[in-house]
Order: C-alpha cells, then sequence, then structure tokens
C-alpha cells in the first residue's frame, strides 16, 4: 500500500496504482472500526461523477459492511450534499469518493465523523488500522437513499429573491 495517499485533509491517489480492490476494501473496514469503536453504526456514501468512483465507492462499501457498520448509499452525489446527509439522516460518519480538482487518473476520499471533517491524526489512525489488519468483523446493512430532493428543498428554503435574474452558466467542468 502506498502510505502517500494518506494525506492531511483527505485520501487521495492515482486510481490504478493506489487504489487496487485490497486497499480500498481495507479503508472501508478501517473507517467502519474507527466509527464502530467510537459508538457509531452508520454511514453515508456517495461518490462524484468520474468513471472511476463506481468501482471504488463498491469496494469501500464491501469493506465497511465487513465490520458490521451500517452504510447508507447516497449513489452520485456533489460533495456537498455528502456533508448535508450528516444532518438530514443522523449519522455517524459520511465518506465522499471523489477526485476534487486533480487529473482524471485520480480519485480519493473525503471522510466526516460526527458532523466534522476527518483529517490529520484521525487519517493517520486508518493507516494505521490497515497496516495492523485491526479491523472489527460483523455484518452491516446497506440502504440505498435518494437524498437530493431533500438536499434542494433546504436550498430552496434558504433563497429568497426579490427581484428576477439573468444567469450565465459555465458548463465546461
Amino acid at each position: 500500500m502506498n502510505e502517500f495517499i494518506f494525506r492531511k485533509y483527505d485520501i487521495r491517489g492515482v486510481v490504478e496504482t493506489d487504489f487496487t480492490k485490497d486497499v480500498v476494501e481495507n479503508l472501508g473496514r478501517a473507517f467502519g472500526t474507527y466509527v464502530l469503536r467510537g459508538g457509531g453504526k452508520d454511514i453515508a456514501v456517495s461518490g462524484d461523477i468520474r468513471l472511476t468512483t463506481p468501482k471504488l465507492v463498491d469496494n469501500l462499501i464491501n469493506g465497511i459492511l465487513s465490520t458490521g457498520a451500517n452504510v447508507t448509499n447516497l449513489g452520485i452525489l456533489p460533495t456537498p450534499v455528502n456533508y448535508f446527509s450528516m444532518y438530514e439522516l443522523c449519522v455517524d460518519g459520511a465518506v465522499q469518493v471523489t477526485g476534487s480538482h486533480n487529473p482524471p487518473e485520480f480519485n480519493g476520499f473525503k471522510i466526516s465523523l460526527n458532523q466534522n471533517a476527518f483529517h490529520s491524526e484521525k487519517i493517520q489512525d486508518l493507516k494505521k488500522l490497515i497496516n495492523d489488519k485491526d479491523f472489527e468483523t460483523g455484518q452491516g446493512i446497506v440502504t440505498v437513499q435518494n437524498i437530493l430532493p431533500a438536499y434542494l428543498n433546504m436550498l430552496k428554503s434558504k433563497i429568497s429573491l426579490n427581484r428576477s435574474l439573468k444567469v450565465v452558466i459555465d458548463c465546461g467542468n
């Protein structure tokens, strides 16, 4: 395992070399273990539109489930919706599979725990759990949920326009 994928604020690397099935499943095992040992049980998972994301999501979910933690699969969503899920669904943790601003050969994992960013030494704790193969075992359940309508309703409730707008959208990215 390339230990340099464990950055300060996320876990990211080159998909084909850094994120093998075993590495991603072990990442899921480590985070599921971390959540369970902290008294939690439920984790929301979603991903961006990169072509490599669905495979990474599946492997991550398999790893989480093998610990006994439960997964709510939110599907393909923008990262802010994943953050919203922590409040809307009252889950203990959340993971967004996203390459963010990196080139297409990259992808990664943005992790949240108890409605807070998961970073620095906590990410290093996951690496240690993986290196030590120190995982909980069990059988979690997966549910699928469409959270986008709730997110859009929340946005609409916060926006009040007193005049019409002229809008230009750059769809390049």
